[in-house]
This record gives C-alpha cells, sequence and structure tokens, in this order.
C-alpha cells in the first residue's frame, strides 16, 4: 500500500483520457513508488492523501471457488489500485470487510450476487495481509414478478407490512426460505425446525429467486387453515374489529361455525373483512348488481313468501337443514326454481346475487336481522 495526493482534478484527466483511448479507467498514481518517509514527510507538512492498494505487479488470474457459483476467476487488471483508507483516515467498506470478518474469525460469507465483483479487491487485501481466505458464497437476488430486482418503488414490502396484511410469520419464514434454495424432498411447506435439520449450502440455486405474491398467498393458506380455531379467531378477531364490524365477538359457538364457513375462502387474515361484514347488520345495502334480479317477475312472490317463513319461524336462528326447508317451501309456493329462487334469496340475505352459500350462512345470522333485511329488499323492488 502508499499513500496517494493525487488531487480530485488529476484523477478526473486520467479517467477522461482513459476514456478517450478506450481503455481501462485505472488510476497511475506517480506516488505508487514513493519511499514511506518521504510520503510521510509530505503529509507532516500538511497535504492530504488517501491510502492505495498496488495492484500493477499481481499479473494473475484470482480463482474463487464460490460456494453456490463453482469457480469463478478473476484477471487481476480488473481493478486497479483501489483506496483503503481515505484522506480523512475513514476505511473504505472492502478494506472494513477483510478485517472485520479475520478479527471475528468470520468462516463463511454468504451474501448477494451483486457483491461478487468486490471479492477481487477483498481476495487482494487478505492476500496482502497473509490472512486465510474464508469460504465465500454468493447467493442469487430476489426479483420481482418483472425479473427486476426488488426495490422499494417496485413493490417491496416490510416485515411489519406483511404483518398488517394479515400474513403468519411461519409463512413468510416458509416463503423466504424457499427463494434461491430448495428442500432436499421438493417440500413447499417447511417448518423452522425442519428448515434448520434439511438447510445445506449446496441446495443454494445460482439463479435469481422470483417473489411471486400469488405463491405466498397460496403458502400463508395453508397455515391459516392448519391453526386450531381458538388460535385462527385470535389472529381473525382483531382485522373484524379495526374494521368497524358489529358482531357477536363475545359468543365463541358463533365463532368457531363462523370460521368453518369462511376459511376456506380466506387467505390472509385481512381476507375475512369482507366476509363478516356481510354479517353486520349496519353495512347492508342492495348493490347494483341486484338490479337483474328485481326485474324478474318471480323476484316480488320469493321475497314475500321468504319473509313470512321466516317470520314464522318458532326460534331466534336457524340450522342449515332448516334453512333448506324454508327454501324449498318458497320453491313451492311460487314456483319459481334455479337463480330465480336461489338468486333472489340471496339479495334478500347479503345485497347481492352471488357470495358465500345461503346454507352456510344464515345459520350465522339470526330472524330479526333476516326480516329487517327482506324489508329493504322488498321496498328497493318497491
Amino acid at each position: 500500500a502508499y499513500y496517494c495526493f493525487m488531487t480530485d482534478e488529476e484523477i478526473e484527466l486520467q479517467r477522461q483520457q482513459a476514456q478517450s483511448a478506450g481503455t481501462h479507467a485505472h488510476i497511475n498514481s506517480p506516488y505508487e513508488n514513493w519511499e514511506l518517509t518521504k510520503a510521510l514527510s509530505e503529509r507532516a507538512s500538511g497535504k492530504k492523501a488517501v491510502v492505495r492498494f498496488k495492484t500493477r505487479s499481481l499479473k494473475k488470474d484470482y480463482v474463487l471457488n464460490d460456494l453456490v457459483r463453482g469457480e469463478v476467476s478473476f484477471p487481476s487488471d480488473m481493478v486497479g489500485d483501489f483506496v483503503l483508507l481515505r484522506s480523512d483516515g475513514m476505511p473504505v467498506y472492502n478494506f472494513c470487510c477483510v478485517v472485520d470478518d479475520h478479527l471475528m474469525k468470520i468462516s463463511h460469507v454468504l451474501r448477494a450476487e451483486e457483491h461478487l465483483p468486490n471479492t477481487l479487491r477483498q481476495m487482494m487485501i487478505y492476500e496482502g495481509m497473509g490472512w486465510d481466505l474464508p469460504h465465500f458464497g454468493h447467493i442469487s437476488l430476489v426479483l420481482d414478478e418483472d425479473r427486476q430486482k426488488m426495490s422499494k418503488r417496485r413493490g417491496a414490502t416490510s416485515c411489519f407490512q406483511f404483518k398488517e396484511e394479515g400474513y403468519l410469520p411461519e409463512a413468510i419464514l416458509n416463503f423466504v426460505a424457499l427463494l434461491g434454495w430448495s428442500h432436499p424432498d421438493g417440500k413447499e411447506l417447511v417448518s423452522v425446525d425442519e428448515m434448520k435439520k434439511s438447510f445445506s449450502i449446496d441446495r443454494l440455486n445460482p439463479s435469481g429467486a422470483i417473489f411471486d405474491r400469488v405463491k405466498l398467498k397460496w403458502m400463508n393458506a395453508q397455515y391459516l387453515r392448519a391453526l386450531s380455531d381458538e388460535t385462527l379467531w385470535n389472529h381473525t378477531e382483531p382485522f373484524l374489529k379495526k374494521a368497524g364490524l358489529d358482531l357477536p365477538y363475545s359468543d365463541k359457538k358463533w365463532a368457531y361455525q363462523s370460521l368453518q364457513t369462511f376459511k376456506t375462502y380466506m387467505e390472509t387474515f385481512a381476507d375475512s373483512v369482507p366476509f363478516y361484514a356481510s354479517l353486520d347488520d349496519s353495512k347492508f345495502e342492495i348493490l347494483p348488481e341486484a338490479s337483474e334480479v328485481f326485474a324478474w317477475e318471480t323476484t316480488k312472490p320469493v321475497l314475500a313468501k321468504w319473509r313470512e317463513l321466516i317470520q314464522a319461524h318458532p326460534s331466534g336462528s336457524f340450522s342449515e337443514a332448516e334453512f333448506l326447508k324454508i327454501q324449498d317451501e318458497v320453491k313451492n309456493a311460487t314456483g319459481a326454481k334455479g337463480k330465480n329462487l336461489f338468486q333472489a334469496i340471496r339479495v334478500a340475505v347479503i345485497g347481492k346475487p352471488h357470495g358465500t352459500e345461503l346454507k352456510l350462512l344464515v345459520p350465522l345470522m339470526n330472524k330479526k336481522s333476516l326480516i329487517a333485511r327482506a324489508d329493504i329488499a322488498s321496498k328497493k323492488l318497491g
């Protein structure tokens, strides 16, 4: 290494000359072979200098046996005399890495492939210091769905945001573990303990890993549906309350029954909100897509008979069997069938002709609510 007193203007002039000549823009320092005593005297007089690593005499290829990419060869002339210490005495990144890793006895360095160009400089420093080189492995970058490097501007997000969106930590860990690594048995769903036992560097893939949101949602859904009713409800309830939904939260029997209805449609906990919103009377409204149903001649008698039978029901709640019996009675009394029957009743229950099966939904609702909604639908029909 040597002290270099070149000014920014001198460095820029050399770069411009190299560009014009079509050669490497490497620094050709006139201070490369100064005696140390002369350089120290120059610094003592107040001149600023950086410390550079001398590369001109290193005429060879540096070969790295990368743990992920195999043998990688770097010609020494890829880099010129690079800086180790800035003029203010601050060490640069590559020098810091080598010294820090050596002092901490780091045996393996696993880092992103974008750091591969730094490796030649670091290998030179290790060699210059007479230190053993650690094992290096350069892992593939995580790419977005357009196969571009993930960035904050292109949809990357934080762990906190994933939590806010209703993802489970176990699913995130599982998903991230499979970005650039694969299980030896090809498993997609892997617990943390199994990750520890089955992980090996030789399973790391040098190709770029795609951050696939669809796969992440699928994986989260698998973990979500494997939860016990109690745990699933404890995760889901905060999202419902945050959305301001008026529901019988204290009725755990109702809560667990509702989960059996909705969890097969949920990929994240946040997905629960629109499903449970259909059970909140304050959110009920007749949506525009119901207009076609209101145009059918059969709708008015269906709604009237539906309300009549709901009103006559002896208890305040309904089982699946009781709902199906009432639906059949409406069919027999009005002659309506198919979509003319089912969609008309669904509009009177959730305000739209398509959605969750009524035989699953109606048992989660009470008689008072169903009558009130039927009245709103009838009024809308006129």
